[in-house]
């Protein structure tokens, strides 16, 4: 869904992993967006929310920080709140046919 050219909420769902998640985008023109989300992994009892920002360097590259927060449990002991992140660039290269 898109409510205007500034603004989206999107929602996925991988059955086979058994994975869901809703996502507000906000942009601000074509330079950087905000990520802003939630849902879940598993079978609904593990659900998480997300959060990412999104600067674009220049044609082709972004900056971006990701955060994650979610329960998790190792070998069958207890869920604990657990806060993954990322910190990147991404690169896109366009390859255009010559003459």
């Amino acid at each position: 869904m898109q409510w205007s050219d500034r603004m989206r909420l999107t929602f996925s769902q991988d059955p086979g992993l058994q994975r869901a998640e809703a996502v507000a985008s906000i942009h601000r023109g074509k330079v950087g967006r905000i990520y802003l989300g939630g849902g879940w992994v598993g079978d609904r009892s593990h659900p998480f929310a997300l959060a990412e920002v999104r600067w674009r360097l220049q044609r082709g590259a972004t900056v971006f920080a990701r955060a994650r927060l979610l329960e998790r449990s190792v070998e069958g002991g207890q869920p604990k709140a657990v806060t993954d992140g990322m910190l990147g660039i991404s690169w896109a290269l366009a390859l255009q046919p010559g003459d």
